[in-house]
This record gives C-alpha cells, sequence and structure tokens, in this order.
C-alpha cells in the first residue's frame, strides 16, 4: 500500500532519571500529490510529561518538516521507574485513514533508597521484642528479606510476617522480630546477645558494587540481655539450665529429705539422755522452818524456755554450736524484680518475720511500700537475727541491711527455797541472765530477786492451803515454776 504520509524518529528511544529530559526529532513528509495537513499525538505517557513544538504542520506534495518531541517525567517517588512504551502518530487532516506511527521506548530510571530503623536497639527480658521498620525513599516498589543472627548462634528468631515483604514506592512496613533464647536457663544470671538485622534486597546482584553500597543501609546492630526468672546462688550450670517443671521435681525432694532428717532428728531427741533445748535444774531441797508447826517441804523447778519451740526440725542442729546466719539478702534485677534470700546453719528454728520457713529458700517479694524483714534462727546454741529493710520505688528499690545480732540463751543461775529469817516464813530466791522476761507460776517477775517473805506469805504463790493458824501451811508438797525468755 503506498503511503500517503512517511514519519522518520531519532533516535527511538532513551532512559532518564525523574526531573529529566529526552528529546526526539520527527521528521514528516508528504508523499501525497495533494496539499495536506497533519496533526501529531503522542500517547502512553501522561500528556504533562509530553512537549511538542508543532502539533500540526501543513505540507506541500514532497515537502518535509522536522518536529521536536520532548519527554519530561516530572521529580519524585511519584514517578514510577520502568520501560514506558511511547507511540508517536501523523493523521491527515483531510482523510483520517491516512495516518502513520513509530513507537519509541522511554526508560526512566530508579531514585532514592531503602532506609531501616530499629526499635528498641537494646532490649531485655525473658524474651525480646524488636520493631524493624523497612523504609523506600525510592520510585520504585521493592521486595525485602529480613535476616537476623546473634553473636554466639543461641538465639531463636520469630519474625511477623515471616515471608519477604514488598514495600511500594514512597511507603514503608514494619517487621516485629522476637528472640527466645535456645535454652532458656530458669536459674542463672543474666545473659547479653548481640543481634545484627540485614535487609537483603530481591533480585538486586550482591556483587555489584552499588548492591553492596545499598546493603550497607539496611544493616543495623542490636542488643538483648536475657534475664532467667531466678538469680543463681552458686548453682551449677546443669541446675541452671533444667525446666521449671525439673526444678520444682527437685525442690520438693530437697523438701522431703529436709523433713526426713528433721523427723530423725526430733526422735533422737526424744531419746532418753539426749541433749534438749530445755534444761532443768534438780529440785532444792528446803529446810523446815524452825516452827515446828509449820513444818513444810517445798520443790523449785527452773526452766529456761525459748519462744516458739520447733515441733519439727528443720535444719540439722549441732549440739552446743551457735545458729549462723550464711545468707540474708535481697537480689534486685534489672527490671526491679526482687528475691528475698536466705542460707542457715545449725538451727532448730528458722522464723522470717514469725513464719516458720526451711534453712535455706528463695522468695519473690512483690511490694507496694517500705518493708522490713526479720530473720530469725533459734538452736541449742543460742540464738541470731538480722534485719533488711526494702524500699520499693520507680527505679531500682533501696535495700537497707539492718544488722546482725546474735543472743545467747537465757540462764538460770539460782533457783532455791528456803525460810525467811525476818518473818519465818518461806521465801524463794532466784538469778537469770541474758533474759528479757521472767515468770514466776505466770506472774512477771525481775530477772534477779533477793529473798522476800512476801512470796511465801501470798497463798496464791504454792499449790498448799493456808490453815486457820497465821502464817502457817497445811503440810503438802508445794511446786513452784520459774520461766525465763528471751
Amino acid at each position: 500500500m503506498f503511503d500517503v504520509v512517511k514519519m522518520t524518529l531519532a533516535p527511538e528511544g532513551g532512559a532518564v532519571i525523574p526531573g529529566g529530559r529526552l528529546t526526539l526529532a520527527l521528521v514528516l513528509q508528504n508523499a501525497s500529490a495533494i496539499v495536506d495537513r497533519y496533526e501529531v499525538t503522542v500517547v502512553g505517557v501522561p500528556a504533562e510529561w509530553v512537549t511538542l513544538d508543532k502539533t500540526i504542520v501543513s505540507l506541500f506534495p514532497g515537502q518535509s518538516e522536522r518536529i521536536m518531541v520532548t519527554l519530561a517525567p516530572p521529580a519524585g517517588v511519584a514517578t514510577a521507574a520502568g520501560d514506558y512504551p511511547v507511540t508517536l502518530t501523523a493523521t491527515s487532516a483531510d482523510d483520517p485513514t491516512a495516518r502513520v506511527e513509530r513507537m519509541a521506548t522511554l526508560t526512566v530510571g530508579a531514585v532514592g533508597q531503602l532506609g531501616m530503623e530499629l526499635l528498641p536497639p537494646d532490649t531485655e527480658g525473658r524474651t525480646g521484642t524488636f520493631r524493624v521498620t523497612l523504609t523506600n525513599g525510592s520510585n520504585r516498589d521493592e521486595t525485602v528479606a529480613l535476616r537476623a543472627r546473634d553473636n554466639e548462634e543461641g538465639l531463636r528468631f520469630a519474625l511477623e510476617p515471616e515471608e519477604p515483604v514488598r514495600v511500594p514506592a514512597g511507603g514503608e512496613r514494619v517487621i516485629v522480630v522476637r528472640a527466645t533464647p535456645k535454652t532458656r536457663e530458669t536459674v542463672g544470671e543474666p545473659h547479653p546477645y548481640d543481634i545484627e538485622f540485614k535487609g537483603v534486597v530481591e533480585g538486586v546482584d550482591e556483587s555489584d558494587p552499588m548492591a553492596a553500597a545499598l546493603a550497607a543501609l539496611l544493616v543495623r546492630q542490636g542488643r538483648y540481655t536475657y534475664h532467667p526468672r531466678f538469680s543463681a546462688l552458686t548453682m551449677p550450670r546443669w541446675v541452671r539450665r533444667l525446666p521449671m517443671w525439673a526444678l520444682i521435681l527437685l525442690l520438693l525432694l530437697l523438701l522431703l529429705l529436709l523433713s526426713l532428717a528433721g523427723n530423725a532428728a526430733a526422735a533422737a531427741l526424744g531419746k532418753p539422755g539426749a541433749p534438749h533445748a530445755h534444761t532443768r535444774t534438780p529440785l532444792a531441797s528446803v529446810a523446815h522452818p524452825t516452827k515446828p508447826t509449820a513444818a513444810t517441804t517445798v520443790a523449785a523447778r527452773a526452766t529456761a524456755v525459748v519462744p516458739l519451740r520447733p515441733t519439727k526440725a528443720v535444719g540439722t542442729a549441732v549440739a552446743g554450736a551457735p545458729p549462723r546466719i550464711n545468707r540474708f539478702a535481697v537480689q534486685v534485677g534489672r527490671d526491679g524484680s526482687m528475691v528475698l534470700a536466705w542460707a542457715v546453719a545449725h538451727a532448730g528454728t528458722v522464723l522470717i518475720n514469725g513464719q516458720r520457713v526451711g534453712a535455706a529458700g528463695l522468695r519473690t517479694l512483690h511490694l507496694t511500700k517500705a518493708t522490713t524483714f526479720v530473720l530469725t534462727v533459734i538452736g541449742p546454741g543460742g540464738a541470731s537475727t538480722q534485719e533488711i529493710q526494702v524500699v520499693p520505688g520507680t527505679g531500682a528499690p533501696i535495700v537497707l541491711p539492718v544488722g546482725l545480732v546474735t543472743r545467747s540463751l537465757p540462764t538460770i543461775e539460782q533457783f532455791t527455797a528456803g525460810t525467811d529469817s525476818a518473818s519465818g516464813g518461806l521465801a524463794l530466791t532466784w538469778t537469770v541472765s541474758d533474759a528479757t522476761s521472767v515468770t514466776l507460776n505466770g506472774t512477771p517477775v525481775a530477772p534477779r530477786r533477793a529473798s522476800a517473805s512476801r512470796w511465801a506469805t501470798t497463798p496464791s504463790m504454792c499449790c498448799g492451803r493456808r490453815t486457820t493458824r497465821a502464817r502457817s501451811w497445811r503440810r503438802s508438797r508445794c511446786l513452784s515454776r520459774l520461766r525465763a525468755k528471751r
């Protein structure tokens, strides 16, 4: 078919970046035998990208005309990168069927770059949670896969979402990363891990120097410190790696062994001739009164009493050895958690704020106000007390050790009964050391008292009965009990 109009295009395409320009030279020739007018149009790209120096050309037969076509994609990430097919058409005004087309390819290059942000850069706890934000500052959609690894290969990572994410041009995507140790110690010390987060762009040749520079922008360093549920108290590593259920089973077994040992100690204390926490003085013989009608026999018994006498042995107490507090402290974690720890030796009874506990143990504290903890240990060789005051706050709690006090058991040095030389009545005499309270038949008395006829003439002090005769007693056995306490 004979073309009534001819078109040539040079060049037939080119590459620009947003904000750049590509100029094409379009030449039209009237190959018909008549004068004709032609309209030039450009499609395939937005109209605001195209500039023509002429849109309508009138040509005589055989005449040619050059038209300059400029393609200028606007600057910014809104101009998507890629190849755009452009069609240039010249149409006769007299005969619309007489037309000619040429094709050109406009390639828009990528501008801008990807970015990555890590928050928080440092975290701690039993599980570490990070938020990785991928930002696409370019004019091209990118698909990025996130990789995470630690310096010890000791962490397990969970990503949400797990698959690579598509980051639209000018947009962003968030990936949540949770890190947990492959071996989670129940009891131990805090352990830090250094983590590298790296974004890998799909379809990029990593050997390309430009790709290597881009990859360096998608690397972030983080740190995660794992905190076990309980802090270690000089425990072997195999114990710290035990799961919670195995640790609980081990503690129950230990408590059972302590209970059996306590029962054995209690049984040994119950045998004849075994040492006992209560020491009794022999019954003191009392001389008869000078008056024959007032002859009476009186027995005196002395008892040294330790408060809260245990019915079951808590630990193994060495006879005669003073009780010892090996450890009484509060351990504070970075997150403000508090654990009270204690360990004692040579104690038959262990109390914390009046509550009976084992010879060693741990207790998690949940405090809202200042609290004082008092550890009291009592054994055959005496008693010891230590106090700790804990003041919680918005930051780390304040732990104030109050002090350690070691006390000896009270001692009844003298407790005798005799005749008062002044009044002729019965008199009791006692001397007690290392005691804060002394009672005689349930009535509080002074720790040290000389002979006094008042105690002998008061009927409530003796189990006998008065006769009708003044200052005389019916013959009977009279038992008086003196008790001393710390």
